[in-house]
């Protein structure tokens, strides 16, 4: 069983927080945003990307527990980490390009069954 790693979490929590503000700086600056529309959680002008970090860095915390910890790596974290990979990935291509939401919703699903 994958051990937490308490030096890791603490790593991906500070430079998640880091990363979010860098991509806040960088959205304002680069005048990168989402604009709300019927689908949207958000009202107003709201800077883009702050989730990407989050993601590759989570994941990235997760590998690397995983690559410390004296078990073999487990996989059922292999599977995990993919999906949530690809989860992200039709998330990001979303926001660059807008999908079908029946398309969105069967990627998002197919990679929650995995």
């Amino acid at each position: 069983m994958l051990a937490a790693n308490p030096i890791v979490g603490l790593a991906v929590l500070l430079l998640s927080y880091l990363g979010v503000r860098l991509t806040i700086t960088l959205a304002h600056r680069f005048d990168v945003y989402d604009i709300s529309n019927e689908r949207s959680s958000h009202q107003g002008k709201t800077p883009r990307g702050g989730g990407a970090v989050i993601v590759v860095l989570t994941l990235t915390g997760l590998f690397v527990s995983a690559l410390l910890d004296a078990s073999p790596f487990p996989a059922y974290l292999a599977g995990y980490l993919c999906s949530a990979l690809c989860i992200a990935v039709i998330s990001l291509v979303d926001d660059l390009r807008p999908l079908p939401s029946v398309l969105r919703l069967a990627g998002h699903v197919a990679m929650a069954l995995v």
